[in-house]
């Protein structure tokens, strides 16, 4: 990409940080399902 737009430079770091926020979040839930899977079955034993 070529430096000489500014903002396309500024939208494109916008929109990787939204991406990567919602990565993030969809990592945290996943890891809080498994976390709440996890601790049932130990309960269950």
């Amino acid at each position: 990409m070529e430096n000489g737009n500014p903002e396309r430079k500024a939208w494109a770091d916008a929109y990787a940080k939204s991406l990567g926020m919602k990565t993030a979040g969809l990592v945290r839930m996943l890891l809080l399902k498994e976390k709440q899977q996890m601790t049932s079955r130990a309960e269950q034993s």
